[in-house]
């Protein structure tokens, strides 16, 4: 049902089809949660520190930003430490135009 109304909201919104493929097919949780399951460094439990829920209700595909965090984020193997300094250039990509 809710899957539905964002359907109908993008009809309503945009009216056109090819918006509608578009709005449709982020999935930017699933995104997400692919990326928080893929970083790792030490002991560090990424899905405790990120919600993938936050990203439910955004309609355009984000998918490049969790692509821009793994490109910009490092981990120290040596100490279990991880450098997210780079993030702040993929800022932009966690928004719709």
């Amino acid at each position: 049902m809710k899957k539905l109304a964002l359907l109908l909201s993008c009809l309503f919104v945009f009216g056109g089809l090819a918006v509608l493929t578009s709005c449709d097919s982020a999935d930017n949780v699933a995104s997400c949660e692919a990326w928080v399951d893929s970083v790792s460094c030490g002991t560090t439990d990424f899905s405790t520190l990120v919600n993938c829920s936050v990203y439910e209700e955004t309609t355009c595909d984000i998918s490049d930003y969790f692509t821009c965090l793994t490109d910009n984020g490092t981990c120290d193997e040596a100490t279990g430490v991880y450098d997210s300094s780079g993030w702040a250039q993929c800022a932009s990509q966690a928004t719709c135009d």
